[in-house]
């Protein structure tokens, strides 16, 4: 047998592509293999409960970017289902999970995900954040998936429900890592703990490690840093062998998380070289994992972009609100309510019925706030079409995902007039 082949046949289970695809010759341990070997295809995904099995294996050391060609359905529909594999997020998205009975996660537009030690042997799945099943006894109707929302006036379109579920096409690329996998707290999970535990895999002659917290995906402005020889790191009790790394804005650190949303990585520092002739060298960031502190406090009522307070609209104007709102730890969920009367009348919401009421939705952008250092916040809007003449107030409501029965929700409202005074 040549050299060559035997290679081959040794290299040969560690990476499989579908679809018949040129196997990788790399190992799948991250280590001493071309870091720079991208393999790239394309799969469907359909509008359907179909899992689809990429038939590639999540080792360690293997990093997959997901990229879907028609973002706007990957992801998905923004109202809400309580019944979703994944919570929080757009009916009909784009999500995924490693191993049959792996956590669904969202994958939306584009999401990286890095193969760990719990995942190994393990296959990538992608799918659709379709409603499953009604538990059992259930009288609940699809649409009617978080209360209080008996008095939603709203009736989603069938239409729009058939254009959330059709096929996405995802482009996918996979190549090999040198950076640490993340393993705990589980990528998009909310915690109640304020010190949480951070733990991620092990490296082969690590010398150290680089840990980093911060509120903004890009990291510019770390809240946490800290450097450790170990791969687990206990934020309640740090010592002097886990020690804070003055952060370059001089932001006091501080490892109490308060309630809110966080992006997390780590890398490590590697010996390349021999015991007694040590050459250090950097890996690559991991993947970067988000997790929320849930803390049941009282949520901050929204802030209304538009339409200004009191403002005049034509009779049958389209009226576009929008709003802001700050992240919460296990999400949030929103709506609005339109309340009218005639013109020169004073409207009270607690004493007349509205004359719209949305379904609850689910948030699918963040902005940058204007505020230096303040982490970003969700942006929603939505247009009311063709309003006629009268006073209207509409209601902004905004609910916590961690409260199924609506206990802790927040509103805030905004008058217009529509052609009285034209």
């Amino acid at each position: 047998m040549t050299k060559k082949l035997f290679v081959l046949l040794i290299l040969l289970p560690f990476l499989v592509i579908s679809c018949g695809r040129e196997k990788d010759t790399s190992s799948s341990d991250g280590s001493n293999k071309n870091l720079s070997v991208t393999k790239t295809f394309q799969v469907n995904v359909p509008g359907d409960m179909t899992w689809v099995k990429t038939d590639i294996l999540m080792d360690p050391g293997v990093r997959v970017k997901i990229a879907a060609l028609d973002p706007s359905l990957a992801v998905g529909d923004p109202i809400a289902r309580r019944f979703d594999p994944v919570k929080m997020f757009g009916h009909g998205g784009l999500i995924g999970r490693i191993g049959v009975e792996g956590v669904p996660f969202p994958v939306g537009a584009e999401k990286e995900v890095q193969g760990s030690s719990l995942t190994r042997g393990e296959y990538l799945y992608l799918g659709r954040n379709i409603t499953l099943a009604m538990p059992s006894g259930s009288t609940e109707t699809v649409m009617d998936v978080y209360t209080p929302a008996t008095d939603a006036t709203e009736v989603e379109p069938l239409t729009t429900i058939k254009t959330f579920l059709q096929p996405i096409p995802v482009k996918i690329k996979i190549r090999y890592t040198d950076a640490p996998a993340p393993l705990a707290p589980i990528d998009n999970f909310w915690l109640e703990d304020q010190s949480p535990t951070f733990d991620w895999d092990d490296i082969d002659n690590a010398v150290q490690y680089i840990f980093e917290v911060s509120e903004f995906p890009d990291f510019r402005d770390v809240f946490l840093s800290v450097n450790t020889m170990n791969s687990s790191l206990n934020t309640a009790t740090l010592n002097n062998t886990q020690q804070l790394i003055p952060n370059p804005n001089q932001r006091q650190q501080h490892p109490v998380f308060v309630e809110g949303v966080y992006y997390w990585y780590v890398r490590a520092q590697l010996n390349v070289g021999r015991t007694l002739a040590p050459e250090l060298k950097w890996s690559e960031r991991s993947v970067v994992w988000k997790f929320g502190i849930e803390q049941e406090t009282t949520i901050d009522p929204p802030e209304i972009l538009s339409p200004t307070p009191d403002e005049e609209f034509d009779e049958n104007s389209n009226v576009l609100t929008e709003f802001l709102a700050s992240q919460d730890g296990s999400g949030l969920l929103w709506r609005i309510k339109f309340y009218h009367t005639e013109c020169g009348n004073v409207i009270n919401t607690n004493e007349i019925p509205p004359e719209k009421v949305l379904l609850w939705r689910v948030f699918q952008t963040t902005i940058d706030s204007d505020v230096i250092n303040e982490p970003p916040k969700n942006y929603a809007y939505y247009l009311l079409n063709g309003v006629h003449r009268g006073e209207w107030v509409f209601q902004i409501q905004l609910r916590d995902g961690a409260d199924p029965q609506g206990e802790r929700m927040a509103s805030k409202e905004v008058h217009i007039t529509v052609g009285c005074n034209r």
